[in-house]
């Protein structure tokens, strides 16, 4: 099984005292996946860890933008 995420987020800066969104590309992926059901907990657990890295990925960016807020 292949499975893949990508997205394109906008996280909101405070720059020279205006707010501004700078974009981030992110993907991540995994290839031959070996599981032997199509839906099960194996399977859904794939897709969940895979959102959970690419969340983990954004942690940076968001903790940078924070740090410009008032």
């Amino acid at each position: 099984m292949d499975y893949a995420i990508t997205g394109w987020p906008s996280i909101p800066f405070i720059a020279k005292g205006k707010v501004a969104a700078h974009t981030y590309e992110f993907g991540d992926f995994v290839n031959d996946l070996p599981l032997f059901c199509t839906n099960c907990t194996a399977s859904q657990n794939a897709g969940n860890n895979l959102g959970a890295v690419a969340a983990e990925a954004a942690r940076s960016a968001i903790r940078q933008a924070l740090k410009t807020w008032p």
